[in-house]
């Protein structure tokens, strides 16, 4: 009776050991899986990570981009994520200026607009130049002003720096900005040539610890009349799904 009772203890223990090795081995797959996906984004957000005619590796796109994205394919198929390649060349940011804009006291009714980072101590703005925001009397957001010209800025809110990424002219417009993690950020902008008869849009990836940047081209141009007479326009679309209107 007494060997009995010792084999059954014998055998609950070995039971308990199991379970306990299957756990660890299934956690440290875990932990593997989730430090090779992450070492995966840390690669595919390094702009000399990619050679001429590459194509973003960063799967899924963010949220965003993708939007963005798949407004433009509505008017035409050819604008998708394959048909971006890389310039294949990283450019390292010289010493950035400081922004005229910036300043987060009078900011708050744009940051449904802004894009934040992860961690939520930077963010990316190119709404704030020159623009103002009105609400009525009912409570809704208006967008008034606006410039031919846009500044594109970088904010650190843990130190209230604010760096001029990038200052466009009335050809370039930057239209979508995501943050890929707290060091890097990616940014979809539309070129218009002179005449204004074809947008070239491009998608351009910044990382921050190199502080390098590379650009990723629509391989097709897209006309000016056709998207004119089909309407499109992605930042009507934007303040719209975020509750604003243009004043």
């Amino acid at each position: 009776m007494k060997k009995t009772k010792i084999f059954a203890g014998y055998l609950i223990v070995e039971i308990i050991l199991l379970i306990i090795l299957v756990a660890v081995i299934i956690l440290s797959c875990g932990r593997k899986d989730t430090n090779s996906a992450e070492e995966e984004l840390n690669i595919a957000s390094r702009p000399e990570s990619y050679q001429e005619n590459d194509t973003i590796s960063i799967n899924p796109l963010p949220e965003n981009l993708m939007l963005w994205i798949k407004y433009y394919q509505q008017f035409d198929t050819a604008f998708n994520k394959q048909n971006f390649k890389a310039s294949g060349v990283a450019i390292h940011l010289d010493s950035l200026e400081d922004a005229t804009t910036g300043d987060l006291s009078l900011m708050d009714n744009f940051f449904p607009l802004l894009s934040f980072s992860p961690d939520s101590t930077q963010i990316i703005d190119f709404w704030t130049y020159n623009q103002l925001i009105e609400v009525d009397k009912s409570g809704e957001r208006i967008v008034i002003g606006g410039d031919p010209d846009q500044e594109v800025v970088w904010i650190n809110k843990r130190t209230g720096a604010k760096k001029q990424l990038m200052y466009n002219g009335p050809q370039q417009i930057v239209e979508t900005a995501d943050w890929i993690n707290d060091r890097s950020f990616i940014l979809g902008m539309i070129n218009i040539d002179e005449s204004n008869t074809s947008w070239s849009p491009e998608i351009l990836l910044f990382n921050l610890t190199d502080t390098t940047f590379t650009n990723f081209r629509l391989q097709k141009n897209l006309p000016a009349d056709k998207l004119a007479l089909s309407g499109a326009d992605f930042t009507k679309f934007w303040l719209k799904r975020k509750n604003y209107k243009r004043g």
